[in-house]
C-alpha cells in the first residue's frame, strides 16, 4: 500500500467518523436519545484502534448519557464495554471501576447471569489492582450465583480467578488445589484446561520448582499454539523464559524475554513489559550486570506505574537491596553510599506495606498481611544493627510498637556483603511481581491476632523529642512509590515519643 492510498483511507475514516459525531449530534438536538446513543456507540466502534484510548471511552459515556434515559440495559451495556476496553489496554483501575458500575446495575435489572459475569469481571481487575479483599468476594459470589442458577461450567471462569488471587495472595495450597480441581473437569485442549496448565507452572516457580515448571508450561505454550490463542502465547513464553533461566540456561532466558518484551511493548501492554524487565533485572543482578539491572528494574517501575500498579512497586524495590548489597560486597569505594541506599530502600519498602495491610476490612487477611511485613521489619532492623545504624534501629524498634507488629523473621541474605553465589540456582531467588507474599502459616502470635478486632487504620507518625518526624526521609521514598500511598501518609496524624 503506498502513501497515497494510506492518505486516502485514512480521509474517508476521518469522513465518516465526522458523519457519525453529525448525526449523533442532531439526533440528541432533536430528542430522539435513542438514535444518539446508537450514533455514539457506531462511532465508538469506528474509533477503536484508531483513535486515542480516552476518545473511544468518552464516545461510549456520552452514548451511556443518552441511552440512561431511554434504553438502561444499553446504558450497562455501554458501561461494561468501556471495562473491556480498558481490561485490553492494562488500565485496570478504569476497568474495574466500569465492572463494578455494570454489577450493580445488572443486579437492580435482575439479570442475575450477567450480575455473576461482571462480579467475575470485577474480582479479576480487583486482583490486578491488589484490592484482594474486594476480588475474593466478588469472586465468590460469581461462583455462587452461577452455581445457584444450574450453570457449574459457567463457574469455571471465576474459580480460575480465585485461584490466581490465592496464588497472587501468597495462599498458594489453595491455589494449586484449585487450578488442579478445573483443570481435571475439562477437555485438556480446551483453553481453560491449558491456562490452569500454565497456572500451575508460574506456582512452581514460585516454588522454586523449576524443572516441573519448565514442564508445565512447555506444555501451555504448545497447547496454547495449537489453539492460536496468541495472547496466551505470550504470557507463558515470559514465564517459561523465566523458568528456564532459574534452570540455569540464562543466556536463552534473557534472549527470549528481550523479545516478548519487544512484542509487549509494540502493542502497548506497559504491565506485561515490567514483568518483563522485573524478571531481566534479575538476571542482569546475578551475572553482575548492576547497571543493566538498575536500567531494567526502573523500567518495570515506570511500566507498573504506567499501569497504575504501584501496589507493586514496593515489592520491586525490596527485591532491588540484594541486587545493592551484593555491590557493595565488591566495591569498596562506594560500600558506604550503596550500604545507605540500600537501607533506604528496605525501609521505604517495608513503609509501604506497612500501610497497605489497611486495604483489608477482614481481621485475618490483616494478620496474613501482617505476617510479610513483620519479617520485613525484622530483615531492615538486622541489616540497620549489622551495618551500624544505631539511629535507624531505634527508629526502627519505636515503629514497629507502633504498628503492633511482632515476632517476624529476619532474611539473612540480607545482612552480608559477600558477593552473591549463583553457581548452583543460576540466579537469585526474587519474588516476582505478582507474588505479594503473605504468609499462609500464621506464627503463634499473628494467630492470636487473627482472631482479634486488629486496628482498622494505619499507624500515625510518631515525632522524636527532637521534633523530627522518624523515619522521614525513608517515608518520603515511600510515597514516591504510590501516589495513593503518599496522600494517606501526608494524611496519618502525628504524635509525640515524648
Amino acid at each position: 500500500m503506498t502513501d497515497d492510498d494510506d492518505d486516502a483511507e485514512f480521509r474517508e475514516w476521518d469522513r465518516r467518523a465526522c458523519e457519525l459525531d453529525e448525526i449523533a449530534t442532531a439526533a440528541a438536538e432533536r430528542g430522539d436519545l435513542a438514535a444518539a446513543g446508537a450514533a455514539h456507540v457506531e462511532l465508538a466502534d469506528h474509533m477503536f484502534q484508531v483513535a486515542p484510548y480516552d476518545d473511544v471511552i468518552d464516545e461510549y459515556l456520552a452514548a451511556r448519557e443518552a441511552y440512561q434515559q431511554v434504553d438502561t440495559v444499553m446504558a450497562t451495556r455501554c458501561m461494561l464495554t468501556i471495562g473491556f476496553i480498558a481490561e485490553s489496554v492494562g488500565d485496570y483501575h478504569t476497568a474495574q471501576q466500569a465492572f463494578t458500575i455494570s454489577c450493580d446495575e445488572w443486579d437492580e435489572h435482575g439479570e442475575r447471569r450477567l450480575h455473576a459475569e461482571a462480579s467475575n469481571n470485577v474480582g479479576g481487575m480487583a486482583t490486578h489492582t491488589g484490592d484482594y479483599e474486594i476480588a475474593e468476594q466478588a469472586l465468590l459470589m460469581a461462583i455462587a450465583e452461577y452455581e445457584d442458577l444450574g450453570l457449574p461450567d459457567e463457574a469455571l471462569g471465576p474459580r480460575i480467578n480465585l485461584a490466581n488471587l490465592y496464588r497472587r495472595a501468597g495462599r498458594r495450597e489453595m491455589a494449586e488445589s484449585e487450578f488442579r480441581a478445573v483443570r481435571s473437569a475439562l477437555p485438556a485442549t480446551s483453553r481453560v484446561s491449558i491456562l490452569c496448565t500454565a497456572s500451575l507452572g508460574a506456582l512452581n516457580v514460585e516454588s522454586c520448582r523449576f524443572s516441573e515448571a519448565v514442564s508445565e508450561l512447555t506444555d501451555a505454550v504448545e497447547g496454547f499454539t495449537a489453539i492460536g490463542a496468541i495472547d496466551d502465547v505470550r504470557d507463558t513464553t515470559m514465564a517459561l523464559a523465566f523458568a528456564r533461566a532459574m534452570s540455569g540456561d540464562l543466556a536463552s532466558g534473557i534472549s527470549t524475554l528481550l523479545q516478548v518484551r519487544q512484542e509487549f511493548s509494540d502493542i502497548g501492554r506497559p504491565d506485561k513489559a515490567a514483568v518483563c524487565d522485573y524478571n531481566l533485572a534479575i538476571f542482569y543482578f546475578s551475572q553482575n550486570d548492576f547497571v543493566a539491572s538498575d536500567l531494567a528494574f526502573e523500567h518495570a517501575a515506570d511500566g507498573l506505574a504506567q499501569a497504575g500498579m504501584h501496589h507493586q512497586i514496593p515489592n520491586l524495590s525490596w527485591n532491588r537491596v540484594k541486587r545493592l548489597l551484593t555491590e557493595a560486597g565488591m566495591n569498596p569505594a562506594r560500600q558506604d553510599e550503596l550500604v545507605a541506599e540500600a537501607l533506604d530502600t528496605a525501609v521505604s519498602s517495608v513503609i509501604a506495606i506497612d500501610y497497605q495491610r489497611f486495604q483489608f476490612a477482614d481481621s485475618r487477611r490483616r494478620a496474613e498481611w501482617t505476617a510479610t511485613f513483620a519479617d520485613r521489619l525484622a530483615t531492615a532492623f538486622d541489616m540497620a544493627h549489622k551495618f551500624g545504624r544505631p539511629d535507624l534501629v531505634a527508629d526502627l524498634i519505636e515503629s514497629g510498637i507502633n504498628a503492633g507488629v511482632h515476632n517476624g523473621h529476619a532474611d539473612d541474605s540480607m545482612n552480608s556483603l559477600a558477593p552473591f553465589d549463583n553457581s548452583e540456582s543460576g540466579s537469585p531467588r526474587f519474588e516476582t511481581p505478582d507474588d505479594d507474599e503473605s504468609a499462609e502459616t500464621l506464627s503463634a502470635a499473628a494467630r492470636l491476632l487473627s482472631t482479634a478486632a486488629l486496628p482498622m487504620n494505619p499507624p500515625p507518625a510518631l515525632i522524636a523529642a527532637s521534633n523530627t518526624l522518624l523515619l522521614g526521609p525513608q517515608r518520603e521514598l515511600a510515597g514516591r512509590l504510590d501516589p495513593l500511598l503518599a496522600d494517606v501518609l501526608a494524611a496519618s496524624p502525628e504524635v509525640r515519643l515524648w
